[in-house]
Protein backbone atom coordinates (compact mmCIF):
# COMPACT_ATOMS: atom_id res chain seq x y z
CA UNK A 1 0.00 0.00 0.00
CA UNK A 2 2.72 2.32 0.74
CA UNK A 3 3.71 2.53 -3.19
CA UNK A 4 0.60 4.05 -3.42
CA UNK A 5 1.24 6.71 -1.38
CA UNK A 6 4.85 7.98 -2.02
CA UNK A 7 4.49 10.87 0.10
CA UNK A 8 4.12 9.00 3.33
CA UNK A 9 7.48 7.45 4.90
CA UNK A 10 6.74 4.23 6.08
CA UNK A 11 9.07 2.60 8.88
CA UNK A 12 9.64 -0.50 10.79
CA UNK A 13 10.44 -0.59 14.43
CA UNK A 14 11.23 -2.91 17.04
CA UNK A 15 8.32 -2.61 19.85
CA UNK A 16 11.01 -1.90 22.84
CA UNK A 17 12.22 0.96 20.21
CA UNK A 18 8.85 2.14 19.19
CA UNK A 19 7.39 2.59 22.44
CA UNK A 20 10.36 4.74 23.37
CA UNK A 21 10.17 7.17 20.34
CA UNK A 22 6.33 7.00 20.76
CA UNK A 23 7.23 8.53 24.28
CA UNK A 24 9.89 10.94 22.95
CA UNK A 25 8.60 12.19 19.54
CA UNK A 26 4.75 11.48 19.45
CA UNK A 27 4.15 13.94 16.62
CA UNK A 28 6.58 12.12 14.25
CA UNK A 29 3.79 9.07 13.97
CA UNK A 30 0.45 9.67 12.11
CA UNK A 31 -0.80 6.10 12.07
CA UNK A 32 0.46 2.95 13.97
CA UNK A 33 -0.44 -0.53 12.62
CA UNK A 34 0.78 -3.59 15.17
CA UNK A 35 0.08 -7.04 14.54
CA UNK A 36 0.31 -8.18 18.08
CA UNK A 37 -2.73 -7.51 20.29
CA UNK A 38 -0.84 -7.51 23.55
CA UNK A 39 1.29 -4.64 22.46
CA UNK A 40 -1.41 -3.36 20.55
CA UNK A 41 -2.70 -2.49 23.67
CA UNK A 42 0.10 -1.43 25.69
CA UNK A 43 0.78 1.47 22.91
CA UNK A 44 -2.67 2.11 22.77
CA UNK A 45 -2.27 3.45 26.56
CA UNK A 46 0.64 5.14 25.73
CA UNK A 47 -1.36 6.66 23.26
CA UNK A 48 -3.66 7.82 25.19
CA UNK A 49 -1.53 9.55 27.89
CA UNK A 50 0.33 11.42 25.51
CA UNK A 51 -3.15 12.94 24.18
CA UNK A 52 -4.56 13.02 27.42
CA UNK A 53 -7.21 10.21 27.21
CA UNK A 54 -8.37 7.43 25.91
CA UNK A 55 -11.59 9.12 25.62
CA UNK A 56 -10.02 10.68 22.15
CA UNK A 57 -8.36 7.51 20.51
CA UNK A 58 -10.96 5.97 18.03
CA UNK A 59 -9.83 2.28 16.30
CA UNK A 60 -10.10 0.72 12.98
CA UNK A 61 -9.37 -2.92 12.48
CA UNK A 62 -9.40 -2.51 8.58
CA UNK A 63 -10.13 -5.51 6.04
CA UNK A 64 -7.69 -3.97 2.95
CA UNK A 65 -9.67 -4.49 0.01
CA UNK A 66 -9.27 -6.64 -3.56
CA UNK A 67 -7.06 -3.17 -4.79
CA UNK A 68 -4.68 -3.20 -1.63
CA UNK A 69 -6.08 -0.42 0.35
CA UNK A 70 -8.28 0.61 2.85
CA UNK A 71 -11.13 2.76 0.79
CA UNK A 72 -14.12 0.76 0.36
CA UNK A 73 -12.77 -1.52 2.73
CA UNK A 74 -14.74 -3.45 5.52
CA UNK A 75 -14.01 -2.08 8.53
CA UNK A 76 -14.68 -2.55 12.64
CA UNK A 77 -14.40 1.07 14.04
CA UNK A 78 -15.03 1.30 18.25
CA UNK A 79 -12.91 3.81 20.38
CA UNK A 80 -10.09 2.53 21.68
CA UNK A 81 -10.63 2.96 25.16
CA UNK A 82 -12.48 -0.10 27.63
CA UNK A 83 -15.91 0.53 28.82
CA UNK A 84 -14.98 2.53 32.18
CA UNK A 85 -17.28 0.89 33.93
CA UNK A 86 -17.21 3.09 37.48
CA UNK A 87 -18.32 5.60 35.38
CA UNK A 88 -21.45 4.05 33.80
CA UNK A 89 -24.90 5.47 33.55
CA UNK A 90 -23.46 8.62 35.82
CA UNK A 91 -23.16 10.87 32.37
CA UNK A 92 -19.41 11.02 32.67
CA UNK A 93 -17.79 9.00 30.12
CA UNK A 94 -16.05 10.89 26.54
CA UNK A 95 -18.19 10.07 24.15
CA UNK A 96 -15.54 11.73 21.81
CA UNK A 97 -13.86 8.84 20.71
CA UNK A 98 -16.87 6.84 19.45
CA UNK A 99 -17.60 9.78 17.69
CA UNK A 100 -14.07 9.74 15.55
CA UNK A 101 -14.63 6.03 14.99
CA UNK A 102 -18.06 7.10 13.17
CA UNK A 103 -15.44 9.37 10.98
CA UNK A 104 -13.10 6.82 10.47
CA UNK A 105 -16.26 4.49 9.55
CA UNK A 106 -17.37 7.68 6.81
CA UNK A 107 -13.90 7.80 5.75
CA UNK A 108 -12.74 4.50 5.48
CA UNK A 109 -15.71 2.44 4.90
CA UNK A 110 -18.58 4.22 3.12
CA UNK A 111 -15.75 6.78 1.21
CA UNK A 112 -17.49 9.97 2.46
CA UNK A 113 -14.33 12.42 3.11
CA UNK A 114 -16.62 15.27 3.23
CA UNK A 115 -18.59 13.80 5.87
CA UNK A 116 -15.93 12.44 7.92
CA UNK A 117 -13.73 15.66 7.79
CA UNK A 118 -17.22 17.71 9.34
CA UNK A 119 -17.56 15.27 12.11
CA UNK A 120 -13.57 15.93 12.93
CA UNK A 121 -14.18 19.66 12.40
CA UNK A 122 -17.13 19.60 14.63
CA UNK A 123 -14.69 17.21 17.41
CA UNK A 124 -12.47 20.27 17.15
CA UNK A 125 -14.72 23.15 17.62
CA UNK A 126 -16.70 21.19 20.40
CA UNK A 127 -13.52 20.80 22.44
CA UNK A 128 -12.30 24.32 22.38
CA UNK A 129 -15.37 25.43 24.62
CA UNK A 130 -16.58 22.35 25.83
CA UNK A 131 -15.11 19.04 28.07
CA UNK A 132 -15.72 16.05 30.02
CA UNK A 133 -14.08 15.22 33.09
CA UNK A 134 -11.01 12.98 31.51
CA UNK A 135 -10.03 16.48 29.23
CA UNK A 136 -11.24 18.98 31.27
CA UNK A 137 -9.16 21.78 31.82
CA UNK A 138 -9.04 25.56 33.00
CA UNK A 139 -11.47 28.22 30.94
CA UNK A 140 -14.14 24.97 29.42
CA UNK A 141 -17.11 24.33 30.38
CA UNK A 142 -17.62 20.94 32.15
CA UNK A 143 -20.27 18.44 30.08
CA UNK A 144 -21.54 14.86 30.59
CA UNK A 145 -21.73 12.63 27.87
CA UNK A 146 -24.94 13.62 26.64
CA UNK A 147 -24.02 17.49 26.60
CA UNK A 148 -21.31 16.60 24.71
CA UNK A 149 -22.38 14.10 22.33
CA UNK A 150 -25.43 16.94 21.87
CA UNK A 151 -22.78 19.63 21.53
CA UNK A 152 -21.18 17.41 18.59
CA UNK A 153 -24.06 17.26 17.00
CA UNK A 154 -25.01 21.14 17.12
CA UNK A 155 -21.44 21.49 15.49
CA UNK A 156 -21.84 19.68 12.85
CA UNK A 157 -25.91 20.93 12.17
CA UNK A 158 -24.43 24.80 12.35
CA UNK A 159 -21.59 24.28 9.60
CA UNK A 160 -24.26 21.87 7.31
CA UNK A 161 -26.18 24.86 7.26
Amino acid sequence: MGKEYPSVTLLHHYPDAFGRLLLIKPGDFDVVTVDHMYLAGVFNDQCGAIVGSLGMIPSADLRMNASGNASGCFGFYEPAHGSVPHRAGKNQVNPLATVLAAALLLRYSLRQEAAAAAVERAVDAVTRQYRTYDIAEPGTTLVGTAEMGDAVVRAITDAAS
